[in-house]
């Protein structure tokens, strides 16, 4: 697929991005200071709940606008909501079988903020896209929900308007995503790499440049490598500093601060995590340990 030039999206992409062109020199002290009290903040652990073995491990969890609702993936196909304080199980969209593959990724529509529970109003759709190997990845913009984001194993990133059927508007080569490992904060993309080394990066949205990449100062050396399978940036924090990961190389889901490039707060685990969510300062996460946890940052 040929890149399309923002320019060329006369009716489309450019109305996305221009009114971000001088949104960091218009950031004050103030946001400055409320930024700096939420990286003193503690994370902890709320609920554990564990998930039967039959499911194979949890690949995906999202949290619905409200945060009323989790929308769960496992490692069978089966996809669950679960409910958005306790983790507990409400409702199964669609059950799992031996020889299906996993879910790797759902979201819900930023712009729906209730779901219909009849089952007649559950429809599937097929998509077009333009990937060359398995997406694992999607992701709203926050404001335009017709702005998404997609990455997989093709070692690109793709930036989508769903009203443009000739294929992406602006690809971002590099990335190696193999989970739910990238996210949108205005017009700076977050990524995380199935890689050995600098693994997480930030891109520009309107130029699909590199803007850096990110290695924690205050993180010891491992010779496990880094393997990010999931990144997003913390929702209780409007400032885009603070950011989430997870993976099979670093045995913990951190809490980093990009300002600071420092691990502010961190909760071990046993096993590979393949899925992180939040919504305001709850945060949920888990994977091939069959727990969904859910903590507090505060």
């Amino acid at each position: 697929m040929d890149f399309i030039e923002l320019k060329d999206q006369q009716r489309y992409g450019r109305g996305y991005f221009d009114k971000y062109n001088n949104e960091e020199d218009r950031k004050s002290e103030e946001s400055q200071k409320n930024a700096d009290v939420l990286r003193d903040m503690e994370l902890q652990k709320r609920h554990e709940i564990r998930i039967p073995e039959n499911l194979q491990g949890l690949f995906t969890a999202r949290f619905s606008k409200t945060g009323k609702f989790i929308a769960t993936g496992f490692g069978n196909g089966a996809i669950q909501i679960r409910n958005g304080k306790t983790g507990e199980l409400t409702a199964s969209l669609k059950s799992g079988l031996e020889i299906s593959m996993p879910i790797m990724c759902c979201r819900f529509n930023p712009l729906i903020l209730e779901y219909k529970k009849n089952e007649e109003d559950l429809i599937e759709s097929k998509a077009t896209n333009f990937h060359r190997m398995r997406i694992f990845a999607s992701r709203f913009h926050n404001e335009y929900s017709d702005l998404i984001i997609t990455g997989g194993w093709d070692d690109t990133v793709r930036i989508w308007d769903i009203r443009v059927s000739t294929g992406s508007i602006r690809v971002i080569k590099g990335p190696h995503i193999c989970g739910d490992a990238i996210d949108i904060c205005e017009t700076r993309i977050l990524t995380g790499s199935w890689i050995v080394r600098d693994s997480l990066q930030i891109w520009d949205l309107m130029s699909a440049k590199l803007i850096e990449t990110i290695n924690p100062q205050n993180r010891l050396s491992t010779l496990n490598g880094e393997f990010l399978y999931a990144v997003q940036y913390l929702d209780g924090d409007p400032y885009g500093d603070l950011i989430l990961t997870g993976g099979s190389g670093i045995s913990a889901l951190e809490v980093i601060s990009l300002r600071e490039k420092k691990v502010m707060e961190s909760i071990s685990v046993n096993k590979p995590i393949f899925t992180i969510d939040s919504h305001q300062n709850i945060i949920i996460f888990g994977g091939i340990e069959s727990v969904l946890r859910l903590g507090d940052y505060y």
